[in-house]
């Protein structure tokens, strides 16, 4: 199963600037909000029956019981973790030659938003999901004792001595007393399954935003036929400086394990191994 985050359409701001003694780095295309979160929408609307605005309308609502995400800030802070990221990427020849070689073959823009997620020292909406999951399996674990307890005292009810002549005098009341019990388990069973698909969709095994560099791996692929790892490796260094981190070069291959374990772990399709190409 895999739960999407609507993407927030990346403010038109172009990435690179032309410096003082500096050579200037090409522009990124400006966000197209219908490229980047249009055809999302469209794609979830149409799969539930519902309209984009209803659909939009819904996950506003159901954002407002969380608060402090990095799309939130958007409009106010990605503008200038653009400059920084682009004083990142002209600084290194290695990096910006990754920066050509990936923005020229996919949506620039796109790939910009979910590097600044993925590399954001904070919640954003895939962590959110997470805690929502998270949420609703502990709800589950509180809930389903309640059911085995029902079944059981139902089943002692119906089994009861006093209730014998029923089904004696009656050929129905066996299967009467036979459904509401089959439906207790089968309702039991059901909500097993959603607390076991919670607990997987919850778990800290997985880092929630490995969700932008599964994005961004998978679209990479899409548009060349190749993951280029040690690419996206150089581009999230790049990113994290961008966020005030510290360069720490980062192995293409942990990017690479970790776009494999977020597959696994979330049921996606995905490539055998042998098309994990840097």
């Amino acid at each position: 199963m895999s739960i999407v985050p609507i993407p927030a359409p990346t403010p038109a701001v172009p990435i690179f600037r032309k410096s003082e003694g500096a050579k200037a780095a090409p522009d990124v295309p400006r966000a197209e909000y219908k490229t980047l979160t249009g055809r999302i929408l469209a794609e979830l609307a149409a799969s539930r029956g519902i309209t984009e605005a209803t659909l939009l309308s819904e996950f506003r609502s159901g954002l407002q019981a969380h608060e402090g995400r990095a799309e939130d800030k958007l409009d106010k802070e990605l503008a200038g973790w653009l400059v920084k990221f682009a004083q990142a990427v002209d600084k290194n020849e290695i990096c910006r030659q990754a920066w050509e070689e990936l923005k020229s073959k996919r949506d620039a823009s796109s790939l910009v938003q979910h590097l600044y997620l993925f590399t954001y020292f904070g919640k954003t909406t895939a962590d959110v999901l997470q805690d929502a999951f998270r949420f609703l399996r502990q709800g589950l674990d509180g809930l389903l004792p309640k059911y085995r307890k029902i079944y059981e005292e139902t089943s002692a009810l119906f089994g009861d001595p006093k209730l014998q002549l029923l089904s004696v005098l009656s050929e129905a009341m066996p299967q009467v007393f036979a459904e509401p019990l089959h439906s207790i388990a089968m309702a039991e069973l059901a909500l097993k399954a959603t607390r076991d698909l919670a607990e997987t969709m919850s778990s800290y095994k997985t880092d929630a935003h490995d969700f932008h560099l599964f994005a961004m791996a998978a679209s990479v692929r899409a548009a060349t036929g190749q993951y280029h790892f040690s690419e996206l490796a150089t581009l999230v260094e790049a990113a994290r400086v961008a966020h005030g981190g510290r360069y720490d070069p980062i192995d293409a291959n942990v990017l690479k394990r970790r776009v494999e374990r977020y597959a696994k772990r979330m049921n996606l399709s995905r490539q055998s191994a042998r098309n994990n190409k840097k």
